[in-house]
């Protein structure tokens, strides 16, 4: 081999060198930035998950702090909708209107925070504006929400207040309240607003039903029953007050009770599949129908699934608490609302 064919060897080997040295550059470089905004970005996911509060434990019955129906210096939003149901008592959709509470802070262009979800009924005579109010004219227990989440008692959670549709056989539409939540509220809500269901159809309201609640007062606590037995695999959580699953003037009716109980469980084991439902029941020692709710809840733990607990969901899923002097009101039923609430998302 003659000078010159070193001479090229030894270029060639040079150049190899450097072309491999500029690639190792450019690979650690890309691996250092994308490592760097990972962890940034890892570390905003991390702040916007420390702003929800964890799950506290709840120990007893709490007494709700008196100036909770005061405003808040945190208020949330009001907000009417409009969509159209077939509840049974129509012949065709009606339009109907329900009132949706979003809590302080919520954004609606900041995509990532997701919520949890309370459908409430009202009771005989009411519509969507009696527990909540609206935008120009909030009432109590908007305060209630509002104080509840500035003080971290629950996690922000999205409230939807439903209403019946009011014509001859008002009562028909309630065994339809829970369902038409299901099939054609939460589709129009939970797509507009942030929940945890990516998706609006059954199958995604089934995945997402931890974050899900339904309650009601008086009619709408046997609507919430009524929920419980057609749609236990949509909701984890149930607060009816002052209502068994039946309506009897008389209020509790022994045969109703222990009948409701069978229909009510044999329902929900029947689309629930192993999975877990929470209930807290609750009246007032002077409410006409405490005595009807709170068999209704005893009655339900003589069956498969469901077990009585003294006051926490840690020896059973179903509480039932009475209020020692309470009336059947509204006014009343707050307490109960606030205890099942930051059970299910405190």
């Amino acid at each position: 081999m003659d000078n010159r064919e070193k001479r090229n060897m030894k270029r060639s080997t040079i150049r190899s060198i450097s072309l491999l040295l500029i690639l190792f550059t450019t690979i650690f470089g890309c691996f250092f930035f994308v490592n760097k905004v990972f962890k940034k970005d890892y570390s905003s996911r991390q702040l916007k998950q420390a702003v929800v509060p964890k799950k506290k434990k709840v120990s007893g019955i709490r007494k709700m702090p008196a100036n909770y129906e005061k405003e808040s210096d945190k208020p949330g939003e009001l907000h009417e909708l409009v969509y159209r149901s077939a509840a049974r008592v129509s012949e065709v959709a009606v339009p109907k209107r329900t009132m949706v509470y979003t809590p302080y802070g919520y954004n609606k262009n900041e995509k990532r925070t997701r919520y949890n979800i309370f459908y409430l009924m009202h009771g005989y005579g009411g519509n969507h504006q009696t527990f909540l109010g609206s935008k120009m004219s909030p009432r109590t227990f908007k305060n209630i929400l509002d104080n509840m989440t500035a003080k971290g008692d629950i996690a922000p959670t999205i409230v939807v207040s439903m209403t019946y549709t009011a014509s001859a056989g008002y009562y028909a539409s309630m065994d339809d309240l829970g369902t038409e939540a299901v099939k054609e509220l939460a589709p129009i809500v939970e797509s507009k607003y942030r929940t945890y269901a990516d998706k609006t159809d059954r199958a995604g309201l089934v995945k997402s039903r931890a974050h899900r609640a339904i309650g009601g007062f008086s009619m709408g606590g046997c609507s919430t029953w009524m929920a419980l037995k057609n749609n236990a695999d949509c909701f984890k959580y149930y607060l009816p007050i002052s209502m068994p699953m039946y309506y009897d003037d008389g209020g509790y009716v022994e045969s109703l009770s222990r009948d409701c109980a069978r229909r009510i469980a044999a329902g929900a084991n029947a689309v629930r599949g192993g999975r877990k439902v929470y209930i807290f029941a609750a009246s007032g020692s002077r409410d006409f129908m405490n005595k009807a709710t709170q068999k209704q809840a005893e009655d339900l733990t003589a069956h498969r699934g469901f077990k009585l607990s003294s006051g926490e969901f840690d020896k059973g899923n179903v509480i039932f608490h009475s209020w020692k002097g309470h009336r059947h009101s509204y006014k009343a039923s707050f307490p109960y609302i606030y205890n099942g609430l930051i059970r299910f998302f405190g």
